[in-house]
């Protein structure tokens, strides 16, 4: 079974630390994040997975996708 989890963050750094404790607690394959809030040149790092962005540069917040998933998921596809 893949586990997942999806969260509507409203900005990413200030959900950082929450974030890192879920991961560690429930050791998702994937996680889908909303409202990251981030530029197009930033990207996330959480440790043991690989992310993948689509933001809308027109939008000036709350319209960036963040998936992030475990490389084993990956393999799996």
């Amino acid at each position: 079974m893949v586990s997942i989890i999806q969260w509507i963050l409203n900005g990413f750094l200030k959900k950082q630390e929450e974030l890192k404790l879920i991961v560690q607690n429930h050791d998702p394959q994937i996680i889908c994040l909303k409202e990251t809030n981030f530029n197009d040149n930033f990207a996330t790092h959480l440790k043991n997975y690989e992310g993948f962005s689509k933001n809308r540069r027109a939008s000036k917040r709350a319209s960036n996708i963040r998936k992030i998933e475990h490389p084993n998921q990956r393999d799996k596809k």
